[in-house]
């Protein structure tokens, strides 16, 4: 049971990849409440989650948290203007509840689709509380907890970076990903013990990224952080949108 994917299309281009959720039973979760904690944002889940009693919403000028408006449903994180570099939405959901530790194997993924290829700012992944994972431009570095897929005006076109962060000691990967305007892809990654120690292993589309798995521990957060993404501009032509039809994040209690 412990490889069950409860999806007849798992594996699918949009589908939560087996690859990474592999050993993680979502039954057991389901029966067992002492095995796993787990957020589960799919279609249906978004309805009475768009809001401040959800989310810790910080625009820059503008920014906006909707629903999509189509069949599938998700949320879209919209800069919602783009007068001006670095307008738009840093949103974080309320509660910090997911610690990386020993032997208690965190999962996390998201299928997402950005607007534009441009430079922009977008960040998916976990963080501690932060009103501004971007900062003028720039990833904020001296934030003490982050696992996160981002970009920022740093980042060469096309790319996403991946950064493991603990107390401002930092792992980048520069170019983890590319990313194509309107199409979806599936960020995620593992925190699993290896040998007695923690290692982050990221996947794109399901694949593991062998060469950028995190084994450095000073990098990798020991502290509480939540699901936390931002949509924000870095140029003035068009909105800077992050639709996410859904994520998924657990960790064994």
């Amino acid at each position: 049971m412990g490889n069950y994917m409860p999806y007849a299309y798992a594996g699918g281009a949009a589908a939560p990849s087996p690859a990474l959720w592999k050993g993680y039973d979502p039954l057991r979760a389901l029966a067992d409440p002492g095995y796993a904690y787990e957020v589960r944002m799919t279609g249906p889940d978004w309805f009475s989650l768009v809001s401040a009693d959800s989310w810790t919403i910080t625009q820059v000028t503008s920014g906006t948290l909707t629903r999509v408006d189509q069949a599938g449903g998700g949320l879209i994180f919209d800069s919602a203007g783009y007068n001006a570099d670095d307008d738009g939405i840093n949103a974080q959901m309320k509660g910090e509840c997911f610690k990386p530790a020993a032997d208690k194997t965190l999962w996390f993924e998201a299928y997402c689709k950005f607007s534009t290829t441009t430079p922009d700012q977008y960040l998916v992944g976990l963080a501690q509380t932060d009103t501004t994972l971007i900062a003028s431009g720039a990833l904020d570095e001296a934030n003490s907890s982050m696992l996160a897929f981002y970009s920022d005006v740093n980042t060469t076109a096309t790319y996403l970076e991946f950064v493991t962060n603990k107390a401002a000691s930092v792992d980048i990967d520069t170019h983890i990903a590319d990313v194509v305007a309107a199409t979806g892809i599936k960020l995620g990654f593992k925190v699993c013990t290896v040998r007695g120690a923690l290692q982050v292993w990221p996947y794109i589309n399901g694949v593991l990224q062998t060469a950028d798995i995190v084994t450095d521990t000073d990098d990798i957060p020991i502290t509480e952080m939540t699901p936390s993404f931002v949509a924000q501009v870095e140029q003035q032509a068009a909105d800077a949108e992050l639709t996410v039809g859904w994520f998924w994040v657990a960790q064994l209690r």
